[in-house]
């Protein structure tokens, strides 16, 4: 576990797309919530997501939602949730950690649009890192011609073999918990 954990800290200070791929019941939400134990919630804002929305329209109303806004009247597109993730980072000082646990059952549409959040800025700094976990379907979804400028800018990727909860791995020939 401490190889991935080594894979994931240049997120932090890159800001880029990380993507972490493994089957199911091998320890992707595992690895997730020991990487964001070590995340200092002084320095930044986790923004998860656990359940991925198939329309761009819902997929903002999440992130909305997980920055504390109340999405029963918020009409959600791209440039309110650009607003909300500037404002966030520019009032509170602290880089967006966008987290999506089970991002393969997102659409190409919605990884596009997720490209598109991680183009704001704000003092010359992205204000948004993007990390995608998901099952080995999501690597072939990201070759599709339409998302190659997404997979273009995706420096840190890998694959996880199986973790137990106390962080050990798994034997090879038991990658499934």
């Amino acid at each position: 576990m401490d190889e991935a954990m080594d894979r994931l800290q240049p997120l932090l200070v890159t800001r880029e797309i990380g993507v972490v791929v493994s089957e199911a019941g091998s320890g992707k939400t595992t690895l997730l919530d020991v990487f964001l134990s070590k995340v200092e919630g002084s320095r930044y804002r986790v923004i998860p997501i656990s359940i991925p929305q198939a329309r761009p329209r819902d997929l903002y109303r999440s992130i909305a939602a997980s920055l504390g806004v109340n999405t029963s009247w918020f009409g959600a597109d791209a440039l309110k949730v650009v607003d909300l993730l500037t404002y966030s980072y520019l009032e509170s000082n602290r880089p967006n950690l966008l987290v999506i646990d089970e991002a393969h059952i997102l659409t190409p549409t919605c990884l596009n649009e997720l490209r598109l959040l991680t183009n704001a800025t704000g003092k010359h700094e992205a204000v948004v890192t993007l990390m995608l976990l998901g099952q080995p379907a999501l690597p072939t979804i990201l070759k599709l011609p339409a998302l190659i400028p997404l997979a273009q800018r995706i420096p840190h990727s890998g694959q996880t073999h199986g973790f137990h909860r106390d962080g050990s791995i798994l034997p090879p020939d038991r990658t499934f918990l």
